[in-house]
């Protein structure tokens, strides 16, 4: 697994794309077509920006972990910690999915 502290191997935005756009395939796998819209107009309506409503329909943290593991990219440090560049990759990709409106498409548009 590629450690995301010493990661030379691609420039950070083409990685959060790609780890986003595993996500959007995983989560769009996991929820019906009719689930993910409503996790878009629920998205759209909230004031709190960090939330995101596809928790109301499964635990979208295990399909944003699953993106990172299928790029092979570790999220855990020695002690088996989450990493500080984990984070912020995580945050980072789970942004770039929700403007996207979690459409894997339209992240594969918007690379660089």
């Amino acid at each position: 697994m590629t450690d995301t502290a010493t990661n030379d191997n691609a420039p950070a935005a083409e990685l959060v794309l790609a780890i986003a756009t595993k996500f959007c395939e995983n989560l769009r796998r996991r929820l019906s077509a009719d689930e993910m819209a409503e996790v878009i107009r629920r998205n759209k309506a909230e004031r709190y920006t960090w939330i995101c409503h596809s928790h109301d329909f499964c635990d979208a943290n295990v399909y944003m972990g699953d993106a990172f593991d299928e790029l092979g990219i570790s999220t855990l440090d020695a002690d088996g910690g989450v990493t500080d560049a984990a984070c912020w990759l995580w945050g980072l990709a789970w942004e770039a999915a929700s403007e996207a409106e979690f459409n894997p498409a339209a992240i594969a548009r918007a690379k660089p």
